[in-house]
């Protein structure tokens, strides 16, 4: 006994929404006998810009939510690297600001290291 099998397609644009359904009859072995376009169609919507400027409505709130998010990556890798320092052994701050000042503490030992290697150090 034939059947049929209805595929709803979506095509999901910026302002608008286009849509077809298929129809799709296949035989008993479920060999393809015929295919159609049952319906189609698409639906506008109008653009959510502002007139003089033509910028999104939203882009205000867009560019400040893009902004938290650079802010808690940042706080994420920090806290990843002191986890990670804490968990070799070689962090032993408790606090999340005493980072900072290993992290350029750290800069300037490898400074002065390689001004070392480079030139011949003063005696003092």
């Amino acid at each position: 006994m034939p059947h049929a099998k209805t595929v709803l397609g979506l095509d999901l644009g910026v302002t608008s929404v286009g849509w077809a359904l298929l129809t799709t009859s296949f035989d008993e072995e479920g060999s393809i006998i015929s295919r159609e376009i049952t319906d189609a169609g698409v639906r506008i919507f109008p653009a959510t810009t502002e007139d003089k400027t033509n910028a999104p409505k939203n882009h205000k709130r867009r560019t400040s939510r893009g902004q938290r998010r650079l802010v808690m990556r940042k706080a994420q890798r920090r806290n990843d690297l002191r986890a990670m320092l804490a968990d070799n052994g070689l962090f032993a701050c408790d606090r999340i600001g005493d980072i900072g000042r290993v992290i350029s503490g750290v800069g300037r030992s490898v400074r002065v290291e390689s001004t070392g290697i480079e030139r011949k150090a003063d005696s003092v």
